[in-house]
């Protein structure tokens, strides 16, 4: 079972005490305890890489971890709340969307590269501007592929560098044991302005996200995989002053 939690910046006029009792109204449920994020509760802190127009606080609030089906009602409450909040979202802010199993056998079932390579990452860096953010890295960018490669060749090329699983991936794999069956993977490709009044692409991204890490640890999506590495092929990501482009 796939599991979802999420880390969502912003800007507030209201000090955290005041933000954590507004979430305490909305979310009295009690989260299990045993879910892969360990985490019962939500938390309220300062975030420094966050810069908004706000007087008060520039903040993340991190949620618990639900089922997937609760985490797409509760994505809805959040943004309801944000948006009583008068909350402010701008290019330095992201929704980080944590996703990982339940379970120790399907997280050792993931394939790092085929989810990298399953996941629309152009797509929806391009949908929420967040292609040269310094926060999120593509995962793509610098992968030399010729058009010989066999597939094989493709995923050890792109394991290679998964390997590094710097924080600022745009498909963060830092808390990831595949060998313990432990952790989580961190989508850092949501965000930018307003993506708290963009809740039907967030909705659309999150399904996308959690269809992927399924995919990858099966034999489906076997056409669209190699869909998906022929597009690579024939045009790559590429350095152009500085930044990258595709």
């Amino acid at each position: 079972m796939i599991e979802v939690g999420y880390e969502l910046e912003m800007g507030v006029d209201a000090p955290s005490s005041t933000i954590r009792g507004a979430v305490k109204a909305i979310f009295p449920e009690i989260v299990d305890r045993n879910s892969f994020m360990a985490r019962d509760k939500f938390t309220v802190t300062d975030d420094l890489s966050v810069t908004t127009n706000r007087d008060n606080s520039d903040v993340e609030i991190v949620t618990p971890v639900w089922t997937l089906k609760k985490g797409l009602k509760a994505i809805d409450k959040l943004f309801t709340l944000m948006e009583l909040m008068n909350a402010e979202t701008n290019a330095s802010c992201g929704l980080h969307i944590n996703l990982g199993f339940s379970r120790k056998n399907e997280t050792k079932s993931i394939d790092e590269a085929k989810l990298v390579l399953l996941v629309d990452e152009q797509k929806w860096l391009k949908a929420f501007k967040r292609t040269h953010n310094e926060f999120v890295q593509p995962m793509k960018k610098g992968l030399t592929l010729r058009k010989n490669d066999s597939q094989d060749r493709v995923f050890t090329k792109l394991k290679n560098k998964i390997n590094d699983k710097a924080k600022y991936d745009s498909i963060n794999m830092s808390k990831l044991n595949i060998k313990k069956g432990t952790g989580w993977i961190e989508f850092r490709i949501v965000g930018g302005k307003n993506y708290h009044k963009r809740r039907k692409e967030v909705k659309m991204a999150i399904l996308h996200f959690a269809e992927s890490l399924q995919a990858s640890t099966n034999t489906t999506k076997k056409n669209k995989l190699t869909r998906n590495i022929n597009a690579l092929k024939k045009k790559p990501w590429r350095a152009s002053r500085g930044r990258w482009d595709w």
